[in-house]
């Protein structure tokens, strides 16, 4: 059997089987065993894969070889005794101010003109990789400065009305008068984005930990060290569906910030 075209959304990492090469070596399904799986966890690792990133190829994996037991195509699931490797919980996850300062002016001279002005918005808005991709044309209002996104991590996949910044005014423009798409924004794979924030937090010298998600904590937690800023009101701004969830983008000197002031803020200012 070919397990490539038979289970392709589950196979999410670069292993061949029935055959085929697997990191330069040749594996059938069931000459695959424990050891070539700690094998595979090894080149992993030396190919810069970190350990969530390589529990996360292994859980998919694990569920591809288990639907392999179920259907009668093996006799034992390889991955079975595989256990999650350790994860660093204290991992950097937000830019500080001269930090966001330094990356922006790194993100201002890069000459992908798609990266920088996404990237832009994702750190004067706030929202994630996935929502900012998938706003609609008819969701936004460059004249009333405002737009729609869609809260991806909501049951109900409702829209929420943000204000854009002054800042960011001229890259929904970039988009907007560049394309007649329903999607104006969607002008990459969520993954390429993150492959474009990393290599401009390198160039930038910044920690291998952040990515497109810590621009959204980024924009939380400097946004709250504005003068009359509550953790509430970015709560609403953020649609966040607990105040607990907001707090846990905080420095720790913030999660201090008084839990009142229950306005809707019209627009949430960049962080300078």
């Amino acid at each position: 059997m070919d397990f490539n075209k038979q289970y392709p959304r589950i196979l999410p990492c670069p292993l061949l089987i029935n055959n085929q090469e697997l990191y330069g070596k040749n594996y059938g399904v069931n000459k695959l065993n424990y050891s070539t799986v700690i094998e595979y966890q090894q080149f992993l690792k030396e190919k810069g894969t970190g350990n969530q990133g390589i529990n996360t190829y292994m859980r998919s994996l694990h569920a591809a070889f288990e639907r392999l037991v179920i259907d009668g195509n093996l006799d034992k699931n390889p991955f079975y005794r595989f256990r999650r490797l350790p994860v660093l919980k204290n991992k950097k996850k937000h830019l500080i101010f001269t930090e966001a300062k330094a990356f922006l002016a790194i993100v201002n001279e890069s000459t992908n003109e798609n990266a920088k002005h996404l990237i832009r918005i994702l750190l004067f808005t706030g929202i994630r990789r996935s929502e900012v991709l998938h706003i609609e044309r008819n969701d936004v209002s460059l004249s009333e400065l405002f737009f729609r996104a869609v809260n991806i991590k909501s049951k109900d996949k409702h829209k929420v009305l943000r204000g854009i910044p002054e800042e960011v005014l001229r890259d929904f423009e970039y988009f907007m008068n560049n394309s007649r798409s329903q999607y104006p924004f969607k002008v990459c794979h969520p993954d390429t984005l993150t492959d474009w924030t990393k290599e401009l937090l390198r160039k930038a010298g910044l920690s291998e930990d952040l990515h497109c998600h810590s621009l959204r904590h980024t924009c939380i937690t400097l946004g709250l060290e504005k003068e009359g800023m509550t953790i509430r009101k970015m709560q609403f701004y953020v649609d966040h569906s607990s105040i607990n969830v907001t707090e846990m983008y905080c420095h720790e000197e913030l999660k201090k910030v008084p839990k009142i002031g229950l306005e809707y803020p019209k627009y949430h200012q960049g962080f300078h």
